[in-house]
């Protein structure tokens, strides 16, 4: 099996130079190439330790009074928020290759390549195992990165490379949007809206897994999985589809739909046959990564450039989703390099970079006005419920409290 990666994903370009003679040119890069070890292997290894550093979070999901954060590759944390000024960080689930996390009932739901981990949180400082679905999942994720097989991504090896060519194919090569050579790493030579029911708790805008009565969808590029949870600890596949483009997130809408976020729109899927989604709707905006969140007459969307998706704009869309066969912008804010973003009633949340996280008024769409803005972190995603803001961010774990939007402010934070 060979893994196909786009140099953008891969590369980081440090120097762009002149060639020794007049007919080449060289360019530097760093190369990362993946490592890989068996699900078999990282599976029959997963374990509760005791809590370790937020260094690098991907997704977060809240249940109750804890939260869980994927650490990006490696596993979960486990965080107390009952006291909202003092965050405990209780545990660490060791889980090489983890993405994406659900819950469904007492039972955290987390990705290990194609694997489908099922880990009882009944005592949520002390999780157990009790079963892995393997092959649940049609791919393996990791950023913008889609790959196969039954390895999984545990980390990256860093090497400095100097590509040389011609000036003519410089020419050709730099005038690409996606710079298309291509880097081929074998697997086999390295080593919030929740209809699913409260008891469920509420994911990130970010996530790939969206739990909706007894069903688990999962996206991953051009496909939806669907997956019985009824006993989400003996889970069972059921069918997989096609869906549209290269999808992103998920956000469930109601108990009969959920929109996805993809690299070019928003697509609607009707879920009144759970076991098969059906496509309801789209709607297409410049190429981009973004996630979406909605409420009952509008989506919200981020759209972020510079990214793998080779996005060139950097704002919020509105759109009407009133009609889903005929979904309208309605408007457009620009914003720094936004990413994930939240809703609670007329109060918006965007995770804007290093501006920080942005709150907005919304109750008028056509003039969304900015009312807060918290600096010093870097947001990546929020939940936000009932006065309390959940954030991840480069610098690790914050609490919001904007019970008075006159006065919203971090109450705790973990890093």
């Amino acid at each position: 099996m060979k893994l196909k990666l786009t140099l953008p994903f891969l590369l980081l370009a440090v120097a762009i130079f002149g060639g020794c003679t007049k007919n080449t040119t060289h360019e530097r890069y760093t190369i990362y190439r993946p490592i890989y070890q068996e699900e078999s292997a990282i599976i029959s290894n997963i374990k509760a330790t005791g809590p370790t550093s937020i260094t690098t979070p991907s997704k977060i999901y809240m249940r109750g009074n804890y939260v869980f954060i994927s650490e990006a590759l490696k596993g979960i944390h486990v965080i107390d928020i009952s006291n909202v000024t003092a965050p405990q960080n209780v545990a660490f689930i060791n889980i090489l290759g983890n993405n994406d996390i659900a819950i469904k009932d007492n039972i955290l739901l987390a990705d290990c390549g194609k694997t489908l981990v099922s880990i009882d949180i009944t005592n949520p400082a002390s999780p157990k195992v009790v079963n892995a679905l393997y092959d649940a999942l049609p791919i393996a994720w990791y950023g913008g990165l889609v790959y196969d097989g039954s390895k999984v991504i545990v980390g990256w090896t860093k090497k400095d490379t100097v590509f040389t060519m011609s000036d003519e194919e410089f020419d050709r090569y730099k005038n690409t949007t996606a710079r298309g050579w291509m880097i081929y790493a074998s697997a086999s030579n390295s080593s919030g809206a929740n209809p699913g029911g409260s008891n469920n708790g509420v994911a990130g805008s970010l996530s790939r897994f969206g739990v909706i009565n007894d069903y688990l969808y999962s996206i991953g590029s051009s496909l939806i999985t669907t997956i019985n949870v009824q006993n989400p600890s003996s889970p069972a596949k059921v069918s997989t589809v096609t869906g549209s483009g290269v999808m992103e997130t998920i956000f469930p809408l109601n108990d009969s739909k959920f929109l996805v976020g993809t690299q070019t729109g928003m697509l609607v899927f009707d879920i009144t046959n759970r076991q098969t989604p059906a496509k309801l709707g789209s709607y297409t905006h410049s190429s981009a990564c973004d996630p979406v969140i909605a409420d009952n007459q509008y989506a919200y969307i981020t759209l972020k450039a510079g990214t793998p998706c080779s996005g060139v704009v950097n704002q919020l869309e509105i759109v009407d989703i009133s009609n889903f066969q005929s979904i309208k912008q309605v408007k457009t804010y620009q914003m720094k390099h936004p990413a994930g973003l939240s809703k609670d009633g007329n109060t918006l949340f965007v995770c804007d970079d290093t501006d920080g996280l942005k709150v907005f008024n919304a109750v008028d769409v056509n003039n969304v006005a900015q009312i807060a803005q918290l600096k010093n972190f870097t947001p990546k995603d929020i939940i936000a419920s009932g006065g309390k803001g959940l954030v991840i961010a480069n610098e690790g774990f914050y609490m919001i409290d904007y019970t008075n939007l006159s006065n919203i402010h971090v109450t705790g934070k973990l890093q």
